[in-house]
Formats: C-alpha cells, sequence, structure tokens
C-alpha cells in the first residue's frame, strides 16, 4: 500500500471518528437538555405561582421569562422569547435552543445544523411552588 493511499486511509477513519463522536455529543445533549429546561420552567411557573396578581402581568411574565433565561443560561441554553407562554393554571411553555459541543460539525458549514438541539416543554409549578393564596384565582 503507497504512502498516499495510507494517509487517505487515515483521513478517511479519522473523519468517520469525528463525526461518530460529534453524533454522540449531539445525543448527549439532545437527552439532558429537556432535563434542564424543565427547571428553568420550574423557575419560570414559581415566579408565576409566587406573584400577587389575581392574572399574571406582563411584569410577572418579564420576571418569569428572566427567571427561567437566568437558570437556563447555566446549561448555556437560550430560552426563546417569541415561545415562552404562560397559561391562567400557572403552567409555563418554553422553547430552548442549544448547540451541542462538537469537534467537527461546527467547522462544516453544512453540518452546522445537526449540532443545535431545540426543546420545547409545559411545565407545571411544583406543588412545593404553588401555594397561590389569592383571592380571584381557582387552583
Amino acid at each position: 500500500m503507497s504512502a498516499v493511499r495510507k494517509i487517505a486511509s487515515l483521513v478517511v477513519v479519522a473523519i468517520i471518528g469525528l463525526t461518530a463522536i460529534d453524533g454522540g455529543s449531539v445525543l448527549l445533549t439532545t437527552l439532558a437538555t429537556p432535563d434542564e429546561l424543565e427547571e428553568a420552567g420550574f423557575k419560570a411557573a414559581a415566579v408565576v405561582s409566587h406573584s400577587n396578581d389575581p392574572v399574571p402581568t406582563s411584569t410577572t411574565a418579564v420576571a418569569a421569562l428572566e427567571a427561567a433565561r437566568a437558570e437556563a443560561g447555566k446549561h448555556d441554553i437560550t430560552v426563546r422569547e417569541d415561545d415562552f407562554t404562560i397559561y391562567a393554571d400557572d403552567t409555563v411553555e418554553l422553547t430552548g435552543a442549544t448547540t451541542a459541543p462538537t469537534l467537527l460539525f461546527k467547522h462544516v458549514p453544512f453540518l452546522e445544523g445537526l449540532a443545535e438541539v431545540v426543546t420545547t416543554l409545559s411545565v407545571e409549578p411544583r406543588a412545593i411552588d404553588s401555594s397561590r393564596q389569592r383571592s380571584g384565582r381557582n387552583r
């Protein structure tokens, strides 16, 4: 086998190996993101649940969004403002986006999109956070 063929074979093996590693990274990020985003949703739902307003106001919504962003930011997840909704029962629906750490995908333009992970969840307040005692709100 010539030296060129050996080098070409090594390059192909390296590319296959990097693709497998990057695929594993994307898989692990995809599996971890819902749990991390759920925690951000719990923080937002707690803000809404503890507000003194009978119906969530824009001030409450902004505070809840900021709480979700702060928690999600700890995990490099961006919570999208356009995909953040508060429902009357204090449930929060939010979408988070993150990019899996990759070795190869981030350097190849047509593969970059494969590293993006987007998750949408609806999160109800935890029982400990839903101690709403306000008049005018049914629980």
